[in-house]
């Protein structure tokens, strides 16, 4: 298959061809942070969550990604936006040294939005928007770098084997709008009922058989369903003086996206076509 260049065709495909091509639109997102290393000058890379861009030189992700309340960005933090190509191909490596909040980096924590600009590339691929109805029952796809772990070569060098392009796919439960905090309130969501990992938040959700764009992932709530006093098997075999029973939980877990309604004029400030 031959990769995208610039906007990503709205045209109905295999799965399979749309998350090839989403491959192309997403970026797993690194922080890399001065330190001392050794009594030298480095950096500690984090990969912090996954982004895509709406246009050749807007990138997106969530306020909670690039400016986390308990780990805050701090001036002279750079970011790596990187995609994973798959094997024998380079992964692609965009650097933005030391952005500028309020220039380069854009915050709107009451939309857990955050707006990356980098420098245009009239060849780069990125993903068509849709602001149209959601439907309960219509399968969409989301894409990302969940659960990405870092490490660091012999050299000291950062590795990004840990690095891997992961797709899911199914039906919406739901959409409504709701709060997800006090600071994000009245949210448009919509809901499924596969789990969003760590590493998924900011990532696209998109109509699995066009690659719309209808929201970008959050996270995920749960709700307690059930919880009781139960006792292991008879023949399980505990440690001395650990008890056989424990409390049995059972919930249901909702992963939520936000649905693109809710940043659709924040982006039309930045010249994104709607």
């Amino acid at each position: 298959m031959n990769p995208p260049q610039g906007r990503v065709k709205p045209v109905p495909r295999d799965f399979f061809k749309v998350a090839y091509d989403m491959r192309h639109v997403v970026y797993s997102v690194i922080r890399q942070r001065p330190t001392i290393v050794n009594g030298k000058p480095g950096f500690n890379g984090t990969a912090r969550g996954t982004g895509f861009f709406v246009s050749p030189d807007i990138f997106v992700t969530c306020h909670h990604v690039a400016n986390e309340a308990a780990e805050p960005h701090q001036p002279g933090d750079d970011f790596l936006l990187v995609a994973n190509m798959g094997a024998n191909t380079p992964p692609r490596i965009i650097t933005v040294k030391n952005p500028q909040v309020g220039n380069e980096l854009n915050f709107f924590p009451q939309l857990d939005l955050a707006v990356l600009k980098v420098p245009r590339d009239a060849t780069r691929s990125y993903a068509t928007l849709s602001f149209n109805h959601v439907y309960e029952g219509q399968e969409i796809g989301v894409a990302g770098y969940p659960i990405a772990r870092l490490s660091a070569t012999a050299s000291g060098q950062l590795s990004l084997d840990g690095l891997i392009y992961r797709v899911g796919r199914g039906p919406v439960s739901a959409h409504y709008v709701a709060n997800l905090s006090p600071t994000i309130p009245n949210m448009p969501l919509v809901e499924v009922n596969f789990l969003f990992v760590s590493g998924n938040s900011g990532g696209p959700v998109f109509i699995a058989n066009t690659g719309e764009v209808v929201g970008f992932v959050h996270g995920f709530h749960d709700t307690k369903i059930r919880e009781k006093v139960v006792a292991t098997s008879a023949n399980t075999v505990l440690p001395a003086g650990v008890s056989n029973q424990y409390v049995e939980h059972l919930h249901a877990i909702y992963s939520v996206a936000i649905k693109l309604d809710a940043v659709r004029a924040t982006l039309q400030q930045f010249g994104v076509a709607m």
